[in-house]
């Protein structure tokens, strides 16, 4: 039952990603949905192709604009989770900590993530600090 649960999870991230990655257009739904925590909780499962499927999601929300930016950098829970490795209430701090995921295709599409992130304005680059060492 876990497999196929896993398998329903990627396939469900691959829609909401693709629906990203073709058009901003598909942008404010998306916000609608409040996906954060659950982004934010995916990027933490314990199936690494739903960690790799789930930092592919962060990196087509980032491909047209930074319309996203904020809901990266937004904590989805109350408790401290600081250490070198950035703010892991946030999406964008679980993303760096996925650059050295075991999973080979999650730390490759964590990678692909924060190039995407970084790319469309400076907004996200003092919380990018982090990632560096990672890199």
């Amino acid at each position: 039952a876990g497999a196929v649960a896993s398998e329903v999870v990627v396939n469900a991230l691959l829609i909401v990603s693709q629906l990203a990655r073709a058009s901003p257009a598909f942008y404010p739904p998306l916000q609608e949905a409040a996906l954060s925590p659950y982004v934010h909780a995916l990027l933490g499962h314990e199936v690494g192709s739903v960690r790799a499927k789930a930092c592919n999601l962060v990196g087509n929300l980032c491909r047209h604009s930074d319309f996203f930016y904020q809901s990266l950098i937004t904590p989805v829970n109350s408790r401290p989770q600081r250490d070198d490795a950035g703010d892991h209430r946030t999406v964008l701090g679980r993303l760096i900590l996925a650059c050295v995921d075991p999973d080979p295709a999650a730390c490759k599409f964590a990678c692909f993530a924060l190039g995407n992130a970084a790319f469309h304005s400076p907004r996200l680059y003092p919380h990018l600090g982090p990632a560096v060492p990672r890199l």
